[in-house]
């Protein structure tokens, strides 16, 4: 198996060792991402079942023992070679249901520049959908820091709320992996991102309002003065 995520969640392609040899093996006989060079986690996989469908057949699978890494994503096979690790995000994501109870989520997303903003977006947005409350009337209070190797931290502090087409769940994945891709798709120089940390409490109403008007006290000021703001807000709904 060629793993994606790993952890509390778990994201793989797998498929069959068609060479082995005491360093490298040869697998699938095509590509997974066809990406070329990468660097993902190579596990031995326990197939549990077997699907068969003359529309598209597939098996059902367990990972087990890290054996090395995927090094090569090419047209005609993937590459694994015994022994060499390979390198991995840590995330912590923990979810406070809207009754104070929580849940924290650890594991691992691949390294690489192509897959990992989705691989981010697709786990944190599962994170939240683990709950019972996860398709009810939403808003979630995000915190966290991203780690970067030679810099200070990332912060993230945001209140995220369902809009007319997404529940709030979606939004607020959407939100860290926009704030993760600007870090992480840098086009000047590739950061090394060594770990990311999410805190998202649900509060169970839509904050969100709508500005109709706002109005000063004054069409003229200085510096230093006191100026009102007279501002007409809806509420959502109400």
């Amino acid at each position: 198996s060629m793993i994606l995520v790993e952890g509390d969640l778990s994201m793989s392609g797998t498929c069959t060792v068609t060479y082995v040899d005491p360093e490298r093996l040869l697998a699938c006989g095509h590509p997974i991402t066809q990406f070329g060079s990468v660097d993902m986690p190579m596990t031995k996989a326990e197939v549990v079942t077997t699907l068969a469908s003359p529309l598209n057949a597939f098996k059902i699978i367990n990972t087990t023992q890290t054996v090395g890494a995927f090094t090569e994503d090419r047209a005609s096979a993937i590459l694994g070679r015994f022994g060499v690790k390979a390198r991995m995000i840590p995330v912590t994501v923990e979810v406070v249901a809207p009754k104070g109870a929580s849940k924290t989520y650890h594991f691992k997303v691949l390294d690489n520049r192509s897959l990992t903003p989705s691989a981010m977006l697709v786990s944190v947005y599962q994170t939240l959908q683990a709950t019972n409350t996860a398709a009810a009337e939403m808003s979630y209070r995000v915190s966290g820091a991203l780690d970067i190797e030679g810099l200070p931290a990332v912060r993230l502090n945001d209140i995220v709320t369902a809009s007319g087409v997404n529940p709030a769940a979606i939004n607020t994945a959407l939100l860290v992996n926009s704030r993760f891709s600007e870090v992480y798709g840098n086009d000047f120089e590739q950061p090394v991102i060594t770990g990311l940390t999410l805190k998202a409490e649900a509060m169970p109403e839509r904050m969100m309002a709508t500005l109709d008007s706002a109005r000063l006290s004054t069409a003229e000021a200085r510096a230093g003065d006191t100026i009102e703001v007279e501002a007409r807000l809806n509420p959502y709904q109400a």
